[in-house]
């Protein structure tokens, strides 16, 4: 793959609204992560929020944190007045996705100056100001503890256990694989519980757990 080749512009705008919303007492969740695992590259990451269509998603940021708890990079989750479009799924990322082999979109495209995930072990902060909205780690490490707290407000890396790494790799005749919530099971509060290996689908409806 051509690592400078550009998404297909039709992939890109289909998750954004247009319409004025509230989106402070809306409830948003961290719904899908893929970190690479493949060797893809930091483009084709993503993380993947879910929220009713209008959510405002403008005032929200992303803290990326490191498996020893330092802010590797501080992300805008959207530009000022965008929203959640019909589909529910807001996505950011990188721009090369489609490195996935996968049906795929990013609402939100971050140069990868300031992109990239932990792959063996990390956390991912959704914050409004320093509020946590939401908050998922993950391990390749079953038995793995939480990550420790950053130098700065929020404290909370995780919900319980770490989510789970996916150990299936991609290959010619099987796609990526990420860790996404259970498609149609309450929030435990807990990552491990909640998360679970599927084939990716950034911007498109959830994939069962392998």
């Amino acid at each position: 793959d051509d690592p400078t080749e550009k998404p297909d512009a039709s992939r890109l705008d289909a998750g954004k609204g247009t319409t004025d919303a509230d989106g402070g007492n809306a409830v948003i969740q961290i719904n899908e992560i893929y970190v690479d695992i493949d060797g893809l590259g930091d483009g084709a990451e993503f993380v993947e929020l879910s929220a009713d269509p209008g959510t405002a998603v403008d005032d929200l940021m992303l803290r990326i944190l490191d498996e020893g708890g330092a802010i590797k990079y501080l992300v805008k989750v959207a530009d000022s007045g965008e929203t959640v479009g019909a589909s529910g799924l807001w996505v950011v990322g990188g721009n090369q996705t489609f490195k996935l082999g996968v049906t795929d979109r990013v609402d939100q495209i971050i140069p990868l100056t300031g992109w990239g995930l932990p792959t063996s072990r990390g956390a991912v902060q959704l914050v409004r100001g320093t509020t946590i909205v939401d908050v998922v780690s993950w391990s390749t490490d079953a038995d793995a503890g939480p990550i420790p707290p950053p130098p700065s407000p929020p404290a909370k890396t995780g919900e319980g256990a770490p989510a789970q790494v996916p150990t299936i790799r991609k290959t010619a005749g099987n796609p990526a694989h990420s860790f996404g919530r259970r498609d149609g099971a309450a929030d435990t509060g807990d990552n491990r519980a909640d998360f679970c290996s599927m084939v990716a689908s950034p911007g498109f409806g959830q994939n069962g757990c392998d």
